[in-house]
C-alpha cells in the first residue's frame, strides 16, 4: 500500500477540481448534475480549511470545512470525498476527525453538512461521528453535530 501523507491547504483549485471530477459518481446525486465544479473548486480554495491526503502526488482525500462564521458558532462540511480506489482505508474519517478537531480547537459549537439520505455510506461515516438528522426531508437534507455537551464541555 502506497504512504499517504495528510496536510491541510495545499491543494491548488485545478487540483481540487480534478479530484472532485474522479469522485463524481460517489455523490448522490453526482456533483457534476448540481454544481459547476470549476467555480466550486475555487471556492473551497477561497473559502474553506481543506484536510488532504496525498499519495504519489495525487490529492486521494479531501474534506473542506468553512470555518468562517465563528460568530454563529457554526462550521460547515462542504466536501467529504475520497477516490474510488482508496476508499475504505479509513482516509474519509480520518479527514473528517482531523476537520472536526480543528473546528471544536477554533471554540465552534455545531457543525452542519448536507448529505442526501440515499448516500448510505456518508450517512453512515457522520453517524459514526455522531451527526444527527436536522432536516431529512427537506430538499437539501442536513446533519448537525454538537462540538459541547450540555455542561460547556467539547468534544470532537
Amino acid at each position: 500500500m502506497k504512504r499517504v501523507r495528510f496536510c491541510v491547504d495545499e491543494a491548488s483549485a485545478a487540483q481540487v477540481e480534478q479530484h472532485l471530477r474522479q469522485c463524481d459518481s460517489r455523490f448522490v446525486p453526482p456533483l457534476t448534475q448540481r454544481i459547476d465544479l470549476g467555480a466550486y473548486a475555487e471556492k473551497i480554495r477561497d473559502h474553506a480549511t481543506r484536510f488532504e491526503a496525498w499519495a504519489d502526488g495525487v490529492l486521494v482525500g479531501l474534506v473542506a470545512v468553512y470555518l468562517n462564521d465563528r460568530a454563529a458558532g457554526v462550521a460547515h462540511v462542504t466536501n467529504v470525498s475520497v477516490l474510488p480506489h482508496w476508499a475504505r482505508r479509513g482516509i474519509a474519517s480520518d479527514l473528517l476527525q482531523r476537520g472536526l478537531a480543528r473546528a471544536a480547537e477554533l471554540r465552534f459549537e455545531q457543525v452542519t453538512l448536507e448529505v442526501s439520505p440515499l448516500n448510505a455510506d456518508a450517512v453512515r461515516l457522520y453517524k459514526r461521528f455522531g451527526f444527527i438528522p436536522v432536516t431529512a426531508s427537506a430538499p437539501v437534507p442536513t446533519m448537525r453535530l454538537d462540538l459541547c455537551s450540555k455542561g460547556g464541555e467539547r468534544h470532537a
